[in-house]
Parts: C-alpha cells; structure tokens; sequence
C-alpha cells in the first residue's frame, strides 16, 4: 500500500474511532443527564469544531445535537447553526485549508493580494464551496469592483440559501451599488436565518436605515 494509501486508511480509521466515542457518550449522557443536556453538550462541541475549522467533524456533532434535542432549545440551535454556518456540502480538508489561509492573509496579515489569490483558488478547485465565494467578494467590494463582487456573493447563496454570512456580504455589495431596496432584503433574509445573532444588530439597524430612505424617495 503506498503512502496516500496508508494515510486515508488511518483517516478512515480515526473517523470511526471518532463516531463510535461520540456514539457512547451520546447513550450515556442521554440515560444520565437528560436529552437536552447532551445535546447542549453536542452543541457546543460541534461549535468549537467549526472554530477550529474541523466542519466534518462539526456536521457530525451539531447533527448529534439536532437529533437527540429535536424539541429543546438546543436541538434546534444546533440546527440552525448547522444549516447557517456550516457548509451545505462536504468539502474536503484542502478546500477549508485554502479558505483558512485566505483569511488569515487578509484579516492576519493584511495581504488583499495573496489572500484573493488563495480564495480563487479554492473556488477553481472547489466550485460548491460557498465561504470562499464570500470571502473574495468582500475584497473585490474593497477593491471597488462591484459587478465580481455581487456574482460572487449571488453565486454564494445559490449554493447554500441559508448561509447567514453569504446574505450579509450580498447585503453589502447590493448597498454599494445603490439598491437599497436590495440590501434591505438581503440583511433582513440574514435576520430571519438567524435572529439571536448578535452581529446581525448593526445590519438590522442599516436594513432600517434603508427602508427609512426608501420611504422619502
């Protein structure tokens, strides 16, 4: 066996010692401490994953969380959380790799340039991944290129209608432009994605803005 062999041998390996300890767990919280307890518990673990842009791992938990929680509060913060943050198809590690490092290059470094560079690649490689397609899109509104900016926002939704970042980013292109009207529609489709986020306030408060404007034209 060659050594790419080898390694997704171990990976396969790994992600069944993975679910079967969560599998356990899962039975033991649910006997012991109550079903919206673990799914609390399986919440947050799939949440901290994500940060850590593990979303495979992520997916599995949050789904875990929605399943065992189904009518508690949990459960369906998992849910949502899953359907709005998480990518709506599974991509592989190098996909959110490139997305990784096109982000710490902006928002670390400060390198527009290799930061695009890295999110378009990821896009050439990865078509239906929809956080590079916003990601790029906030640099190309940066860079006043306003039409790649919307198509890449547009193309973002498309791929995932609930992706809450996704309707943020095209809130924003819509609003460069001018439509008001339009970036009302996309930052209240975000709200309504998820409403106890806590940063959609100051794109509440724009969305408000623009109906106000609206109303006087």
């Amino acid at each position: 066996m060659d050594e790419q062999g080898t390694e997704n041998t171990a990976k396969k390996a790994s992600i069944r010692r993975f679910v079967t300890l969560w599998a356990a767990i899962l039975v033991i919280c649910t006997i012991y401490c109550g079903r919206e307890f673990c799914a609390q518990e399986l919440y947050q673990w799939g949440f901290y994953y994500k940060q850590l842009g593990w979303t495979e791992g992520s997916r599995a938990l949050l789904s875990l969380s929605e399943f065992v929680g189904a009518e508690g509060k949990a459960g369906q913060a998992a849910r949502r959380y899953l359907h709005t943050k998480v990518p709506r198809y599974k991509q592989p590690e190098d996909a959110v790799r490139l997305n990784i490092q096109g982000y710490n290059a902006d928002n670390g470094a400060h390198d527009l340039d290799r930061a695009q560079q890295y999110f378009e690649e990821c896009i050439r490689r990865y078509p239906n991944f929809e956080w590079p397609l916003a990601n790029v899109a906030t640099i190309y509104i940066r860079r006043g290129q306003l039409d790649k900016a919307e198509e890449a926002a547009a193309k973002a939704v498309s791929i995932n209608p609930e992706y809450v970042n996704g309707w943020l980013v095209y809130a924003t292109v819509k609003s460069e432009k001018g439509d008001l009207k339009g970036a009302r529609q996309c930052a209240e489709r975000a709200q309504q994605l998820d409403p106890e986020r806590s940063d959609l306030e100051a794109q509440s408060k724009a969305a408000t803005a623009s109906r106000q404007r609206l109303d006087k034209q």
